[in-house]
């Protein structure tokens, strides 16, 4: 399935709605994405509305690729609906993935075009994105200067979370880890758990062991009830028992 750019000029030909209720509702929908996304905290109504006047909404299919690593950067992206996989790929041309975005999440920093994309991002599932040309995105970092100090702090909290994984892998056993990582993917949105849409393959990328370990402890975990596992999705049925996994010896 090829990509869709929604334009809001031209969309309601494609999908047979009426321009005006098309793009009020585009328009809703974009606000809604900006005022709880992180990069544009602190922004206000006037100056959300301008950015999201001047971004356009393209819409990717599970499994499609919106940038590969080493690819110049050219656009700045905001998920507006779905979940984006963001993965590294090795000198050996292994693929590991890094982190989820999902509504509101940037997919890489408000950098400039004369540097190249460090990491891979593909549609996890079928998803929307707000899409700026870097030069357009760059003049409004330009005036309003909350969003380069907004992006600062999602690399700053990127980075951290990323140095407690690897002080995991160094320091806990694989079942404390797993449990760790299983934990965090659940809590989207705090005190409430959502299904881990992952393969079993992703989950020991992320935890940093092998698919046969993960396999066995997913087992484990739901002849215990403390998890349900399907083929692509883990859901955490009992969060005090698999708390308790996080610290056991």
């Amino acid at each position: 399935m090829a990509t869709t750019v929604l334009e809001l000029s031209t969309s309601t030909q494609r999908l047979g709605i009426p321009s005006a209720n098309l793009a009020t509702q585009a328009e809703i929908d974009w606000h809604g994405c900006l005022n709880f996304s992180p990069l544009f905290l602190g922004l206000s109504a006037d100056e959300q509305s301008q950015i999201a006047s001047s971004a356009r909404e393209v819409w990717y299919s599970q499994g499609e690729t919106l940038f590969l690593q080493n690819d110049p950067v050219r656009h700045v992206f905001v998920v507006t609906q779905g979940v984006v996989k963001i993965t590294q790929i090795t000198e050996d041309g292994k693929e590991t993935l890094l982190r989820l975005e999902s509504s509101g999440g940037l997919l890489d920093d408000v950098i400039g075009s004369e540097l190249p994309h460090l990491l891979t991002a593909r549609a996890l599932q079928a998803c929307r994105v707000l899409v700026w040309e870097t030069s357009k995105f760059g003049a409004f970092t330009q005036r309003m200067t909350a969003i380069h100090r907004n992006a600062a702090v999602i690399m700053r909290t990127r980075l951290r979370i990323l140095q407690e994984r690897f002080c995991d892998v160094a320091t806990r056993p694989v079942p404390q880890r797993l449990a760790r990582l299983v934990i965090h993917l659940a809590e989207k949105v705090p005190g409430s758990l959502s299904p881990i849409e992952l393969s079993r393959e992703d989950l020991a990328q992320m935890a940093g062991t092998s698919l046969f370990t993960v396999s066995r402890l997913l087992c484990a975990w739901a002849d215990l009830n403390i998890v349900t596992v399907e083929r692509k999705a883990v859901m955490i049925e009992d969060l005090s028992r698999l708390l308790e996994l996080t610290e056991a010896a």
